[in-house]
């Protein structure tokens, strides 16, 4: 039986040392810190603080499976309908739209003008260039209005990027394949609701006490298989890799790498400087989670919806809030609403030096738009130094440098959120797949 070993102890990691184990195999996984990377709850008697991701979204059912694996069923926390209505804010105040025609037809987000723009996209040429930013790719077929207030704003939420240098394939693959197959985005969107097996309902979720509930459980199962170190060293030897932690050196037949692009480049620099510099150079922009809690009383606004999002030319710092107490009730005590508020990422750089400032301008802004005339109850925060893997303009240098070496130490595999997508679910997947091809 082959040893093998996971290097970092993220979600991607934890999910790959998982299935490993249940498909039989000898694993260790190595985690100087918190196991779960960026998911984090803080719990405060009847208040859960959610100050990473706020929930997850399964669309195929495999997410669900493996919570029903690790026991979990009991705990989860199914979102409430207000997930379906979202608002984004134009001149600093909210225009509520919901995933259907009639709201898109009806909402004052967009002029007139630029509603009948996206309707001609069907007739807009094709690209001809295979690497394009996703702002060139989108202002081409659903013109700039649409962009600067749909996609940039919901874009910049997800990966608190610039979508001005974000690539179109690596970010939007499936819109990219619309273009090249059909010339056209609606159709092909049309083409795959035609197809869409219906039988799998979408389902967004979280667990009564927090997204950490799921990392938690993974390493609680994993315990024995767990070390909770920094790996300091890694090298080749003939037909094993050594791994040397701060307090011992171990020997396994293979390694799985989920480890950030830019601590992994460090330990590689020695076999593989080119693809070590293509790692560091990957930017990880600061992003601020801050937590706010308001009495019900101090709330003018209805908040029946998943939250709201600034787009950048509104000339915020806040990329956008979500409204916790709508989506999950049960998270905040009664009487009260809770809500979490972002910013950051590459727009607008925070330091460490000025988180205080940042979060009392980012909690103006957001009163202003909620209408808001009190300060908060609770205020809690976490700052993520480098947060979001930025997928650039120039990324398939990155990913034919790691294939590269890969084929050469095929005992090495790099995985992890810079390489198999940002979100939960997309880690989740690409780590089962991978823990497939590895034993």
């Amino acid at each position: 039986m082959p040893s093998i070993a996971v290097l970092g102890g993220g979600i991607s990691g934890l999910a790959a040392a998982w299935f490993l184990k249940q498909r039989g195999a000898e694993v260790t996984i190595f985690e100087k810190g918190t196991p779960g990377g960026a998911i984090r709850t803080k719990v405060k008697k009847s208040l859960v603080l959610d100050l990473g991701p706020n929930s997850l979204r399964d669309k195929s059912g495999e997410l669900l499976q493996l919570i029903f694996e690790l026991g979990l069923k009991e705990e989860l926390l199914v979102i409430e309908k207000a997930f379906k209505t979202r608002s984004i804010v134009r001149n600093g105040k909210m225009q509520f739209l919901k995933p259907s025609l009639a709201s898109f037809l009806s909402t004052d987000l967009l002029s007139l003008k630029a509603k009948l723009r996206v309707f001609t996209e069907p007739f807009q040429p094709s690209g001809t260039e295979k690497e394009e930013s996703i702002g060139s790719f989108l202002r081409r077929r659903v013109g700039k209005e649409a962009v600067n207030y749909l996609a940039d704003p919901i874009l910049s939420g997800i990966y608190a990027g610039d979508i001005e240098k974000l690539c179109k394939t690596e970010i939007l693959p499936e819109l990219t394949r619309y273009e090249s197959d059909y010339k056209s985005l609606i159709i092909g969107m049309l083409f795959k609701n035609k197809t869409k097996n219906y039988s799998q309902k979408e389902t967004v979720f979280n667990f009564r006490n927090g997204m950490q509930t799921l990392p938690n459980c993974l390493a609680e199962k994993l315990s024995s298989e767990l070390i909770h170190t920094k790996v300091t060293c890694i090298k080749f030897m003939n037909n094993h890799i050594k791994v040397t932690t701060e307090d011992d050196d171990y020997s396994f037949d293979q390694v799985l790498s989920c480890l950030p692009a830019h601590v992994l480049s460090s330990l590689i620099f020695e076999y593989a400087p080119d693809l070590s510099n293509h790692l560091e150079k990957i930017h990880y922009p600061a992003v601020l989670s801050t937590c706010v809690t308001y009495s019900n009383k101090d709330i003018p606004n209805n908040t029946d919806a998943f939250g709201f999002l600034v787009p950048r030319i509104e000339g915020f710092d806040l990329l956008g809030a979500i409204w916790k107490s709508s989506i999950f009730p049960s998270h905040t005590p009664e009487g009260q609403k809770q809500f979490t508020l972002l910013a950051g990422g590459v727009h607008k750089a925070i330091k460490k030096s000025e988180i205080a400032k940042t979060q009392n301008k980012i909690i103006k802004e957001f009163s202003s738009i909620m209408n808001i005339n009190a300060d908060p109850i609770d205020i809690d925060h976490l700052y993520w130094e480098k947060a979001i893997p930025q997928q650039n303009l120039g990324y398939w240098k990155i990913r034919s440098a790691v294939s590269n070496f890969m084929k050469i130490h095929k005992n090495f595999t790099i995985g992890g959120n810079y390489l198999w997508g940002v979100s939960i679910p997309d880690c989740i997947k690409q780590a089962k797949l991978t823990a497939q091809q590895l034993f």
